[in-house]
């Protein structure tokens, strides 16, 4: 088993670039790819917002200290939405035949909007 996991982080290691002693995944191959990555991390930021609009809310009666604060939990639907817009556009943009320079800004656009929905999410996990 452990000869296994040797092996699987062996060949893992090799499918990324070394960054100052970090791996990284390869760079996406086409726009297309690069949205997809973009909706796999949107996933993962929005599930920490969900979960963190569940809580409590703050200020409530008999709120514990684990709570939501309504302006945070209305700062990140404002990022969600916007997120989605633009991964949808982005979406929508790659697969529509356009110019290589209006897919890259589409998806530039729309990595910067999931960028702010994870940065407000990680922001969070802290408290």
């Amino acid at each position: 088993m452990k000869g296994l996991s040797v092996a699987l982080l062996l060949a893992l290691a090799g499918c990324g670039a070394q960054v100052a002693g970090t791996t990284l995944p390869p760079a996406p191959k086409s726009p297309a790819q690069a949205v997809y990555e973009a909706t796999g991390a949107y996933a993962g930021a929005l599930s920490a917002a969900v979960a963190y609009r569940q809580l409590p809310a703050c200020g409530s009666a008999g709120a514990p200290k684990l709570c939501a604060d309504p302006a945070v939990v209305a700062r990140l639907r404002a990022a969600d939405m916007v997120a989605e817009a633009t991964l949808h556009s982005a979406q929508v943009t790659v697969t529509s035949g356009a110019s290589a320079g209006v897919q890259a800004e589409a998806v530039a656009a729309a990595q910067g909007a999931v960028a702010s929905l994870t940065a407000l999410t990680t922001a969070i996990g802290g408290k």
